[in-house]
């Protein structure tokens, strides 16, 4: 084989490698591979030390800091680690773990997971709390 017709072979492989590999670098730089967005926000875990339905909000106190203020929104998700809850289940005292953005000077929860599955009332039948719809 020619110099000419190796080198052409192993131009044509190289073009190829970068074109596969191309697109998956450029989703990597925008962030939309990789861990979740979700597993980025700033997190707390703490005890509930408030909770005001009509402005949606909570208070939770955690071991290390004074107790903030979240405010639970249409894109809030709250579970019990498996099944979905709503904000009117939750009680003070109950462990939490909140994942949260900060915006407008407010920290709005993006999920909230109950940590002990006994700190929610179950229905008088003890089956599953009503589905979030």
């Amino acid at each position: 084989m020619t110099r000419a017709v190796r080198l052409s072979g192993w131009l044509t492989t190289v073009a190829t490698i970068v074109w596969l590999i191309a697109p998956v670098s450029w989703a990597a730089l925008e962030g939309n591979v990789g861990p979740s967005a979700a597993s980025k926000l700033p997190v707390i875990s703490g005890k509930i030390a408030s909770i005001d339905p009509r402005q949606r909000t909570l208070m939770v106190q955690s071991e290390l800091l004074p107790a903030k203020e979240f405010v639970v929104d249409a894109q809030t998700k709250i579970t019990d680690g498996q099944r979905p809850l709503q904000l009117e289940q939750l009680r003070p005292d109950a462990e939490v773990t909140i994942r949260y953005v900060e915006e407008e000077g407010r920290r709005k929860a993006r999920s909230i997971t109950v940590n002990s599955r006994d700190q929610f009332p179950q229905s008088p039948s003890g089956s599953a709390p009503p589905q979030r719809r």
